[in-house]
């Protein structure tokens, strides 16, 4: 094999292996991430359901007591 083929080969393998290595830290940075913002979906889910019974509760009583 002529030598500027051997150092094609290697640039093309770093650069796979620099892609890979990049692709797992986003991979990780990611998976760190999902717990927290499912997490934070669910409180201002709960967050939503609260006021909403609160204006429910509200028009109840207002309705109830004029």
């Amino acid at each position: 094999m002529c030598l500027y083929c051997m150092l094609l080969l290697m640039r093309v393998l770093l650069e796979l292996f620099s892609c890979a290595f990049l692709g797992l830290c986003l991979f990780s940075f990611l998976s760190e991430q999902v717990p927290f913002a499912l997490k934070s979906q669910k409180v201002l889910q709960l967050k939503v359901e609260r006021e909403r019974k609160k204006k429910k509760k509200h028009v109840k009583n207002f309705l109830l007591h004029g």
